[in-house]
């Protein structure tokens, strides 16, 4: 979005049915409609979490490295 210029209302529009229908479909997904509340999906959190937090870790120490390491770097 460009400084100092209101989005667009075609965009604005977009980024509503975004906000409104991502949540639903992922609800959809997750629970049945037939008014049974057992998901779909089942998974671990404390699983989830913790790869999250593996994929973060490597991340930083990925990024760290470039700018320690990387070019441009005057030696």
């Amino acid at each position: 979005m460009a400084k100092g210029k209101a989005p667009c209302e075609v965009c604005r529009l977009i980024r509503g049915y975004f906000l409104v229908f991502v949540p639903l479909l992922i609800m959809l997904v997750l629970f049945r409609l037939d008014g049974n509340a057992e998901p779909l999906v089942t998974f671990d959190l404390a699983d989830a979490v913790a790869g999250v937090i593996g994929l973060v870790l490597v991340g930083q120490i990925a990024w760290k490295a470039y700018h320690e390491f990387g070019p441009g770097r005057r030696r």
